[in-house]
């Protein structure tokens, strides 16, 4: 019995790090797909509001947290930053005609 609590905590914790990396790849993917398939005129802050919404980040945040593992609030505070500042270079007026309202194509 002692040899079996090692290995079925080496497996939760393989499986608490596939759950962690498929739900970062999944919200990855979810956004470079919103971004690859919309013109980049369009109304990229609508389409990232869409995708990224409170709903969305409470079912991600959920995910990580149901994963116990021990370092899963931190890393969905990392990811949920990232993502974060990725949503906000799609504010209204980041794109306008087709290059950055800075002026920077």
């Amino acid at each position: 019995m002692a040899n079996t609590l090692p290995q079925r905590a080496r497996r939760r914790a393989w499986l608490a790090g596939g759950a962690l990396a498929i739900a970062a790849a999944a919200t990855g993917a979810g956004l470079w797909l919103a971004s690859a398939t919309a013109p980049r005129c369009s109304d990229g802050a609508a389409a990232v509001t869409e995708l990224w919404s409170p709903a969305r980040q409470g079912e991600l945040a959920a995910a990580f947290a149901a994963t116990g593992v021990v370092h899963a609030a931190n890393t969905w505070r990392l990811v949920a930053g990232a993502v974060d500042a990725r949503a906000a270079a799609w504010g209204p007026g980041a794109w306008v005609g087709g290059s950055a309202a800075s002026g920077r194509a």
